[in-house]
């Protein structure tokens, strides 16, 4: 089983096809997980980093950064998960060198174990937002 996904030929389609339907009721089964390990492992752990903190070996060249999975103030759903994984970085306005991964379109049980892979990085602590500096200190009001 291992890689079979790869040889499923998928037209392009358009995201809201029912494809991500089908996604929300699915149950990844071990093979599946196997499969979304290995993917993560291979094609995404480069970037994002193995933990999903966007510390992975070429993640500093990458204009925009990948995002920081691991942050627990970027909640991401899971069907926008699932989007940029289907259709590619760039067409969310992320990077180019995420490439699409539309062969998961006929494999949804790998592409739900893939999504829930980058969701349980989430850190479990509250979201504590960061004070930003002011765009005008008091002194240059002067």
């Amino acid at each position: 089983m291992r890689g079979s996904w790869l040889a499923v030929a998928i037209a392009l389609a358009d995201p809201d096809d029912g494809c991500l339907g089908a996604f929300d009721a699915e149950v990844p089964s071990d093979p599946s997980k196997q499969l979304a390990q290995a993917l993560w492992t291979r094609e995404c752990a480069d970037c994002h980093g193995l933990s999903g903190a966007a510390d992975g070996r070429s993640s500093a060249t990458l204009e925009p950064r990948p995002p920081n999975f691991v942050d627990p103030c970027r909640p991401i759903s899971d069907q926008w998960a699932a989007r940029v994984i289907l259709e590619g970085g760039a067409s969310y306005n992320g990077s180019p060198a995420m490439r699409q991964h539309h062969a998961l379109k006929g494999d949804p049980a790998v592409l739900a174990a893939l999504v829930r892979i980058v969701q349980d990085f989430r850190a479990t602590t509250a979201c504590e937002p960061k004070p930003s500096a002011p765009a005008v200190t008091p002194a240059e009001l002067d």
